[in-house]
């Protein structure tokens, strides 16, 4: 049952809508996590072996480059018609049919040399995946009234983090299920995931078709960039590094449990943290889970305490989860509704800068070193939160 919306003069959020839309981008994020879980053994059947790293980086600079593309065309296609599922559905295709064509490959791989099409697919997978998720995103503009798409956007966090808990542990199960059936496995989620969408009739709108283009600002495109920039590098360096750099200053502790541990609590706190922190304003909230990450991760790393490290798990859950409760709202909020692509593609495509510089700083050090990923986090919170308050003047509920 969706939740009831409060009587006001806004129209009410499309929930069904919104449902296909998380139902999309659940599975768009199961197949990523099979991605990043399955792509080094992939480049270990081909003599792209030493190429995870470039692999990684390279991918987020071209998201940098991409995304900000990719939904500035959704827009155009959303004027006239209201036509972005067809780029959705093209996305769909793409990212299905490389992971089909992998999944096909690794058989013939035994008696046939065809590992020189595993590079060329694993981008197409990739470039699958970002058609897929900008323009999706996007649709939150389309299916929830602005005040309100923080609320909208807590209910696909939620649904997201739960299937990508499912995703994790499923993932370090590989060896035990079989890489090919599992990459099948996230094409067929794929599919159902847009026949969801599709079935949700995407082609409503709470936004009339405007006669013109608003104009917006050359420096909300940067602000908006920048944020996403900072957020990356955050939540890369939580989910990625930490966990890791707190094995290294607490050999005794088990950390396998941190990452999807964290999403699970994300998944349980966001409708209910959103209720409880609507009246705020979405700025506000993104400056605050913005500082309280590298705050609490620094308590983990120096502290040098298990029971302490243990205790600010749930926290470090519960600030991930304000961040992701209104990051996307924020980005949407910077540009016209009618550029809400743009918005989005920009903010991804910071994220994926943000990705691919922390893989690069990994690669660089060749270790995780818990100070040096302190500072790092430390340096994406001063890069978010002063394009934040660059937009304060702003009006953003």
């Amino acid at each position: 049952m969706a939740p009831s919306d409060s009587t006001s003069t806004l129209p009410p959020i499309l929930w069904k809508q919104i449902w296909g839309v998380s139902a999309l981008m659940a599975a768009t994020v199961l197949g990523w996590i099979v991605f990043q879980f399955s792509y080094p053994d992939l480049l270990a059947l081909t003599q792209y072996a030493q190429w995870v790293e470039r692999l990684g980086v390279g991918l987020g600079l071209l998201g940098a480059a991409l995304e900000p593309a990719i939904g500035l065309f959704s827009d155009r296609l959303s004027q006239p018609r209201g036509q972005r599922f067809s780029l959705i559905i093209g996305g769909v295709v793409v990212t299905v049919v490389g992971i089909a064509a992998i999944a096909l490959l690794l058989p013939l791989s035994l008696w046939v040399p065809v590992g020189w099409l595993i590079l060329p697919l694993l981008v197409i997978w990739a470039l699958g995946v970002m058609v897929v998720r900008v323009p999706t995103m996007a649709l939150l503009a389309q299916f929830a009234p602005t005040p309100h798409l923080a609320r909208a956007n807590a209910c696909l966090i939620s649904i997201v983090a739960g299937v990508a808990v499912i995703g994790l542990l499923i993932s370090q199960q590989i060896s035990q299920i079989g890489l090919a059936p599992l990459l099948l496995l996230s094409a067929a989620m794929l599919m159902l995931g847009a026949w969801l969408l599709h079935a949700s009739d995407p082609q409503q709108s709470l936004l009339p078709i405007p006669a013109t283009i608003p104009s917006m600002r050359a420096s909300f495109v940067f602000v908006t960039f920048g944020v996403g920039l900072g957020a990356g590098i955050e939540i890369t360096s939580l989910l990625g590094a930490f966990p890791d750099a707190l094995q290294q200053e607490l050999p005794q502790l088990q950390t396998a449990w941190m990452t999807p541990g964290m999403l699970a609590i994300v998944a349980i706190a966001a409708v209910p943290l959103q209720r409880w922190l609507s009246q705020h304003r979405v700025q506000r909230m993104m400056l605050v889970a913005l500082a309280a990450i590298p705050t609490l991760m620094g308590l983990g790393l120096l502290a040098n305490s298990r029971q302490l490290a243990i205790a600010i798990i749930p926290f470090l859950g519960i600030a991930l989860a304000l961040l992701l409760i209104n990051q996307i709202p924020y980005a949407i909020r910077m540009l016209p509704t009618t550029r809400a692509g743009l918005s989005t593609g920009l903010y991804l495509g910071g994220m994926g800068t943000g990705l691919a510089l922390s893989f690069l700083l990994t690669a660089q050090s060749g270790s995780i070193d818990p100070t040096s990923e302190l500072l790092w986090t430390a340096v994406g919170f001063l890069i978010a939160s002063s394009c934040i308050q660059q937009t304060y003047p702003r009006s953003v509920p």
